[in-house]
């Protein structure tokens, strides 16, 4: 499985109760492309830490929530062009925590495109054959419950339900389980996030 995947193989076997190798490769394929669509439906790079560069306006404000997050580190911020360094909480300058930044004893002037905001955010995603760290624990199950309901789901491909003697069936053709999307809604990108 690719660096990238939000699970292990380990863990959506673990989770079905099934090791065999005969599920493997369906599992494996399953789990990258869960991961990938977990990632889109998010909008965000879940699988490890990213520089961005915003240029954003000004709006006369003293605080913007950044767009991705949650923010490791601000690497430079300008306003209008001027350099603003940071602030130890008490004197001018930027403050930041893992959602926004905001100016101490100044503003985000008003204007077009004339706030440059360079940072780091995301997870400390570190990826392994058998663990992932770094990436929220919950994130990790609601992947493992997606895959884990593709995988089972694949057998009966264009059923709603089915019956037999007397007794009806009916199955969950959503896309994640209802617990995992409130999950992956928690981790949806939203400005602010």
């Amino acid at each position: 499985m690719p660096a990238g995947d939000l699970c292990t193989l380990t863990d959506v076997q673990t989770y079905l109760g099934d090791a065999t190798s005969q599920s493997a490769g369906v599992l494996g394929a399953l789990i990258t492309q869960v991961s990938a669509w977990v990632q889109s439906y998010c909008e965000r790079n879940l699988s490890g830490i990213l520089t961005y560069n915003w240029m954003t306006d000004g709006h006369g404000g003293d605080t913007l929530p950044l767009p991705e997050g949650p923010v490791v580190s601000i690497l430079s911020v300008s306003i209008d062009g001027n350099p603003v360094l940071p602030s130890d909480g008490q004197s001018s300058g930027w403050l930041a925590d893992d959602r926004s930044i905001s100016i101490i004893g100044g503003q985000f002037c008003a204007g077009r495109k004339n706030v440059l905001i360079t940072y780091t955010a995301g997870y400390p995603y570190v990826w392994s054959v058998s663990a992932i760290t770094g990436l929220p624990m919950e994130l990790q199950f609601a992947v493992v419950e997606t895959v884990a309901l593709r995988f089972k789901g694949r057998t009966r491909i264009g059923k709603n339900s089915e019956g037999m003697a007397g007794q009806s069936t009916s199955y969950d053709n959503s896309m994640a389980p209802k617990d995992a999307m409130y999950t992956l809604n928690k981790y949806k990108k939203n400005v602010p996030w």
